[in-house]
């Protein structure tokens, strides 16, 4: 029998004494001799058994998992942009759909010039008259743009023409806010 049996034997033996509160003379425990009065009667002592269990035997068998690398805290090598300049607008068509609305399409490019980072940007595009005033405006959301590359889109912003007011211009086409998250390459 080798050692881990005998000691299993030993700890469930120890168990089974402590639980079941062996006593001397045979009345302890889970006998149903007793009456629910709570009177044990018999010699009243209690049984301490001691048990030895010999420790483990020491084996070198070790099997370590592979660790995770650690989230490297380093910045890359090569060039992360700002994100002014890299969403342009390349074309601005003003629809008129009615006498009181139209649409303008913004025509973009997204063009991340990070040489190691891929990048996320969000920006907007907007007609906006020389007053300041906002006539239309458009979303940009292009993700995981590689770095070096460009990407091309539209997207369409909706106009109302008030009293007094005429329809957005062609060269009312700006970009306003970009937002740009620099992520780690695909590949």
């Amino acid at each position: 029998m080798k050692l881990r049996h005998v000691r299993a034997v030993a700890v469930c033996a120890l168990v089974v004494v402590v639980l079941t509160g062996a006593r001397r003379g045979g009345d302890g425990g889970c006998d149903d001799d007793h009456d629910s009065s709570g009177s044990s009667g018999g010699s009243g002592g209690v049984d301490v058994v001691e048990t030895t269990i010999p420790p483990l035997p020491t084996e070198s068998v070790t099997t370590a998992a592979p660790t995770p690398d650690a989230p490297s805290t380093k910045k890359p090598k090569g060039k992360v942009t700002s994100a002014k300049g890299e969403v342009r607008i390349v074309g601005c068509v003003v629809e008129k759909a009615t006498a009181s609305s139209g649409t303008i399409t913004f025509k973009y490019e997204v063009t991340n010039r990070n040489t190691v980072m891929a990048a996320d940007y969000r920006a907007t595009l907007a007609s906006v008259d020389p007053d300041g005033t906002l006539r239309a405006e458009g979303l940009v959301i292009q993700s995981q743009i590689a770095p070096g590359a460009t990407w091309p889109g539209e997207t369409r912003g909706s106009y109302v023409v008030g009293a007094g007011q005429k329809a957005p211009s062609a060269g009312s086409c700006k970009v306003g806010e970009i937002t740009k998250t620099n992520v780690p390459a695909p590949g």
